[in-house]
C-alpha cells in the first residue's frame, strides 16, 4: 500500500515565483520526488476572488506601519 500525503499551500503558483512561494514550490517538488506525484494531493487556502473594502486597505496602511505585511 501507498502512502498518499495532504500538501496545503497558501495560493496557486502563478507567474513567477518570489521568496516563500519559491520555497514552498521546492517542497512540493520534494514530496513527488519521495511519494510520486499521484500520491500528493495539493489544496490551495487562498482566496482569488476576494474583494477587498476601503476598510480593510485602511487597516493594511496602518498595520503596514507597524511592520505587519500582511502575513
Amino acid at each position: 500500500m501507498s502512502k498518499k500525503v495532504l500538501f496545503i499551500r497558501y495560493k496557486r503558483p502563478e507567474g513567477i515565483l518570489e521568496g516563500g512561494e519559491r520555497l514552498t514550490q521546492t517542497h512540493l517538488e520534494a514530496l513527488y520526488e519521495l511519494f510520486g506525484e499521484n500520491n500528493v494531493d495539493v489544496y490551495h487556502i487562498h482566496e482569488t476572488d476576494k474583494n477587498h473594502s476601503v476598510t480593510d486597505y485602511l487597516k493594511g496602511a496602518v498595520l503596514f506601519l507597524f511592520d505587519y505585511h500582511f502575513g
